[in-house]
C-alpha cells in the first residue's frame, strides 16, 4: 500500500466517491491491496451498469515484498505505458463480456497517461470506452475523446 495520491487504491476511492456524487450505486470494488483480479469498480444507476478498470501510476521504488523501498529498474513512464496497454486490453475484454455495460478506464493525471489517451482516442471512441482522469486533488473528469486535437 502507498500513501501516494496516484496509488491505484487511492484512485479507486476517488472514482468511487465521484460516481456516488453523480448518483451511481457502487456495487463492488476490488481489493487493490491484495491485487484482486477482475473489475475494479462496478456501479449501477437506473439499470445502467458501469465497469471501471483503474490503474495507478508506478512509483520509483518497490512498495512491497523483499525489495520494498529499493529503486525499480524500469522508469515510471515506461512502466505506465505497459499499465495503460493492460488497462485498454482489460477494458476491451470487459466490453466483450458485458456488451450492455459502459466500460471506463480511470487513470491518475500524468502526462504519460493523458498523451496515450490522446494518441488512442480514435480507437477508444470507436470502442465506446470512456476515460476518467483523476487529479491530485481527487477531482475526477471525463477526458474528452472526440473533440480534442
Amino acid at each position: 500500500m502507498s500513501n501516494d495520491w496516484y496509488w491505484e487504491g487511492n484512485v479507486v476511492k476517488a472514482v468511487s466517491a465521484y460516481l456516488q456524487k453523480e448518483g451511481w450505486t457502487i456495487k463492488r470494488t476490488a481489493d487493490t491491496e491484495t491485487r484482486e483480479a477482475g473489475v475494479d469498480i462496478q456501479a449501477q444507476k437506473s439499470g445502467e451498469v458501469l465497469l471501471v478498470e483503474v490503474k495507478g501510476y508506478p512509483s520509483k521504488v518497490y512498495q512491497r515484498g523483499e525489495q520494498k523501498g529499493q529503486p525499480k529498474p524500469t522508469n515510471p513512464p515506461t512502466q505506465a505505458r505497459h499499465w495503460y496497454s493492460e488497462a485498454l486490453f482489460s477494458a476491451i475484454l470487459r466490453q466483450a463480456e458485458h456488451p450492455a455495460a459502459t466500460v471506463v478506464i480511470a487513470l491518475p493525471k500524468f502526462s504519460t497517461f493523458t498523451n496515450l489517451v490522446r494518441r488512442t482516442r480514435h480507437a477508444l471512441t470507436k470502442l465506446g470506452i470512456v476515460v476518467y482522469i483523476v487529479e491530485e486533488s481527487g477531482a475526477v473528469k471525463a477526458m474528452g475523446l472526440t473533440d480534442e486535437k
